[in-house]
């Protein structure tokens, strides 16, 4: 396997030469600015020299091509990908903002639903569960007390 590149040129009347090509097959790929083709596959036949051409298509088989080959571009090519526009979906979609949302959901709406009398008991429960230890504001206070009365 070797690879050649031979190159040609437009004529004014859209039509090509290429010189120099040697018996068998051949890949035929066309670079025209702002337009994309499809390859095409060119057998050079050795005994008479005569031409057969088939459009390159993935996923079926080859469409035969006449003689001269005609082709047409496949799309005009596109070099840049168009920038996301902005919206009110984008500014949705975002994850801080639906952080934020969850969290004011459970700071605002939690306690409204929540029962205040089932609330107040978990509360006394728990006051009840620590029994005699100390909550850490209460060993504050009762510090910054004694302090006072050793100045005094």
């Amino acid at each position: 396997y070797q690879r050649r590149v031979h190159g040609g040129y437009v004529s004014v009347d859209s039509s090509f030469k290429i010189f120099g090509v040697s018996p068998g097959y051949h890949l035929l790929e066309f670079s025209v600015p702002g337009f994309t083709f499809q390859q095409v596959r060119v057998f050079v036949n050795k005994k008479d020299g005569s031409i057969d051409s088939y459009l390159l298509e993935p996923g079926t088989y080859d469409t035969a091509l006449g003689y001269p080959i005609e082709v047409v571009p496949k799309e005009k090519a596109s070099y840049f990908v168009a920038r996301e526009e902005y919206g009110i979906g984008m500014i949705l979609k975002n994850p801080m903002l639906l952080f934020m949302g969850v969290t004011f959901l459970m700071v605002f709406l939690i306690p409204k639903i929540a029962d205040k009398e089932q609330m107040q008991e978990q509360m006394r429960q728990m006051q009840q569960q620590q029994g005699g230890t100390p909550s850490l504001t209460q060993l504050f206070s009762n510090m910054a007390e004694q302090q006072q009365q050793t100045r005094r």
